[in-house]
C-alpha cells in the first residue's frame, strides 16, 4: 500500500528522483573533498562550508570565474 502511494509521488513530480540524486551528490561530494583536503597546506577548503559550496558550483557547471 505505502509502496503504491509513493510511485503515484514519483509518477507525479518527476523531478524528485533527480533532485535527490543531485543533493546527495553535493552532500557526500562535499564530506569527500573536505575530507580529502581540510588539512593540506595552502588548501582553499578548510571548512564544510566551503567544500558544499565547492560541490554545488561543480555540479551546477556555474564555474569559479
Amino acid at each position: 500500500m505505502r509502496r503504491d502511494r509513493l510511485y503515484k509521488i514519483l509518477e507525479s513530480y518527476p523531478i524528485f528522483v533527480p533532485a535527490i540524486v543531485a543533493i546527495l551528490i553535493v552532500i557526500f561530494g562535499g564530506i569527500g573533498v573536505y575530507l580529502a583536503e581540510h588539512n593540506q597546506p595552502g588548501a582553499n577548503i578548510t571548512n564544510l562550508g566551503n567544500a558544499f559550496w565547492w560541490a554545488i558550483v561543480t555540479i551546477t557547471t556555474v564555474g569559479y570565474g
